[in-house]
């Protein structure tokens, strides 16, 4: 594993294509998730926890595209998997295991309940233009598959307190 660089990709920050006040380091976000992923995935392996804390690392390289774009362009969303999978692999030399479908929808929602939980403590600091970032991560959230009961009491916890 390339390490200076893996420790340099949590520089990178989220929400840069945005008019958000404070952006979050990858690493702050990576950290939430993996924290997250364990409140609602008990059962997380190392494996899992280790992919959760470097899911984004390859965004040093490809920077961070924003969800809409994704979502609106599945050819883009696929190019930039592949371009992030390669660097992760190659330039950053980490190799994840095949995870199940699950493991990867525990990450998913963790992924998402991070947005949400970011977000949420934004606008609660007066930062409005989090608001609808803000509102897509819950239609995001919504949208998923059943998990479990846990990852709707986490969102309770982050988003209704």
């Amino acid at each position: 594993m390339n390490i200076l660089k893996v420790l340099e990709s949590g520089r990178v920050a989220r929400y840069h294509s945005t008019l958000i006040e404070k952006k979050q380091p990858v690493s702050d976000h990576s950290w939430e998730v993996a924290i997250i992923l364990k409140q609602i995935y008990p059962t997380v392996s190392g494996a899992l926890l280790f992919y959760a804390l470097t899911h984004d690392a390859a965004e040093i390289y490809t920077s961070d595209l924003a969800s809409p774009v994704k979502r609106a362009n599945p050819n883009i969303k696929k190019i930039f998997d592949d371009m992030e999978y390669t660097y992760i692999r190659n330039e950053l030399g980490i190799i994840h295991p095949e995870f199940s479908t699950e493991e990867m929808l525990a990450v998913k929602y963790a992924d998402i309940l991070s947005g949400i939980y970011f977000t949420k403590q934004r606008c609660r600091a007066g930062d409005m233009e989090a608001q609808p970032i803000l509102e897509a991560f819950v239609g995001y959230y919504k949208a998923l598959p059943f998990l479990n009961y846990r990852a709707g009491l986490v969102l309770g916890v982050i988003y209704e307190r």
